[in-house]
């Protein structure tokens, strides 16, 4: 928490206003951990005080010192703040995609999923990379390339061996041919006429220029 409490000029106009009246990193059941030795961990995650541990006792204390089976149960459930492996193949199974990165994990674990999803997915024509920090990627894409005819171009239907001529526009992965006079409209470009002069220098007689000129 302390990191945010020093970079409190850097967030947003609200924590701002909020910080003024009350720190909002400043919790009430939460604390930093200063020191590995202040560390004390709680067994299977069950919080001194809450229900969950209160269940552990198997009969509840009532009417002075008699007791009472407490007829309830206490399930652990595995948790995971990202997707398992069997959520993960299953997921990549559903898109069958032709490459599949792994980013994001440590070194070994990485590993390990790796080789589970190139036994799994052994019959598909998929390319599974884990590559290391920095290490840049290449991947080929096959994709069928298509132009469309758009605007005044396409008012006209073409006969058999009959041309037209327009400018072809790409936009992301799509290809677009129109006339010149329809690029503002279909697009954020703008044609424009540009005029030359060509300037010669020439130290003979005018008579002569003239005559070689006619």
């Amino acid at each position: 928490m302390a990191v945010y409490q020093t970079y409190i000029n850097s967030m947003n106009e609200r924590i701002l206003n909020q910080f003024a009246n009350l720190n909002p990193f400043d919790f009430k059941h939460i604390s930093p951990l200063k020191s590995i030795e202040n560390f004390n961990d709680v067994d299977n995650y069950l919080k001194y005080g809450a229900l969950i541990r209160k269940m552990h006792v198997l009969y509840l204390v009532c009417c002075g010192r008699n007791t009472a089976p407490l007829n309830m149960e206490a399930h652990y459930i595995s948790f995971s703040a990202h997707a398992d492996f069997a959520q993960t193949s299953t997921f990549l199974k559903e898109l069958m995609l032709p490459n599949i990165i792994l980013v994001h994990g440590e070194a070994n674990e990485m590993g390990r999923l790796k080789q589970k999803l190139i036994t799994q997915f052994v019959d598909r024509n998929t390319k599974i990379i884990s590559p290391k920090s920095c290490q840049s990627v290449e991947m080929y894409f096959n994709y069928e390339k298509m132009e469309k005819t758009i605007g005044r171009l396409a008012e006209k239907t073409l006969e058999v061996g009959e041309t037209s001529s327009g400018l072809l526009v790409k936009k992301a992965f799509t290809f677009q041919i129109m006339a010149p006079d329809d690029l503002h409209v279909f697009s954020q470009l703008s044609t424009t006429n540009i005029s030359q002069r060509i300037t010669i220098a020439y130290s003979g007689a005018f008579a002569v220029l003239k005559h070689r000129l006619k």
